[in-house]
């Protein structure tokens, strides 16, 4: 039995949503009362609905289901910004903004190019992405735009080894970018101190980074990959060293 009560004003009703298998965190979102999802690919099946984005408002009597389309691969990760817009990309590198509301498409992003490869990361907020590639480069997006606002480097020692490991997330808010490795080391970074080089603000320099690590690693004997990272104005919440575990840092004042 499910039951329903009325929520306290200024509280919202719907606060997050989860797959039934949670290896499909990933093509999940929920934006208001709105649920969107991605049917996973099945197995050894070539034609499939894994371009396609899946929405339903939780509010409608009529539980209509409705369709994003425009992807021609099939769809790695969906995001909202709670404010009404869902991002998205594939396989190929097209990211592509939706207006939830709307169902229609506000942008399409190429990052082909600026990743020279495969995107690997993306976190979203307010009207600003974040994306990072096995090539090292992390950019933040403009969502008004779709260009490129700053490039970022990871730090120098990790660049190689995400060939290898591939394991790298992203998250923004505000004027903060946080980076997460593959061994368990954090990276913190003010967006307002690049230095300006026009257009594009640029930065390769590790120096510039505040970097940070979990005191429990050495006791645990071992690392953990920050596989899903948020993000707000003072603290960073990642996957803990155990499965039943997550680990909140504190960004401080």
């Amino acid at each position: 039995m499910i039951s329903h009560r009325e929520p306290i004003a200024g509280r919202r009703r719907y606060v997050m949503a989860w797959p039934e298998d949670p290896s499909d965190v990933y093509l999940i979102a929920l934006d208001g009362s709105h649920l969107c999802w991605v049917e996973p690919p099945p197995e050894n099946e070539q034609d499939s609905d894994s371009n396609v984005i899946f929405v339903r408002d939780l509010d409608d009597p009529e539980e209509r289901i409705h369709t994003l389309q425009g992807h021609e691969e099939p769809i790695s990760l969906i995001l909202t910004n709670k404010e009404g817009t869902l991002v998205s990309y594939d396989s190929r590198n097209m990211i592509r903004i939706w207006n939830v509301a709307s169902r229609s498409c506000e942008r399409v992003i190429d990052a082909s190019a600026a990743h020279r490869g495969f995107i690997i990361c993306m976190n979203v907020h307010s009207r600003r992405i974040v994306t990072g590639g096995k090539n090292g480069h992390v950019h933040v997006w403009s969502l008004d735009t779709g260009n490129i606002t700053h490039t970022l480097s990871v730090p120098n020692q990790y660049i190689h080894q995400l060939h290898a490991h591939g394991t790298l997330n992203v998250a923004l808010h505000g004027n903060r970018v946080v980076l997460g490795l593959y061994d368990g080391v954090f990276y913190l970074r003010d967006l307002n101190r690049l230095n300006d080089e026009g257009d594009q603000q640029q930065s390769s320099d590790d120096s510039d980074w505040y970097c940070f690590r979990d005191d429990e690693i050495e006791r645990h004997g071992f690392t953990y990959a920050p596989m899903t990272m948020s993000m707000d104005a003072h603290y960073v919440i990642t996957n803990g060293a155990f499965p039943d575990e997550l680990t909140v840092w504190d960004l401080g004042p």
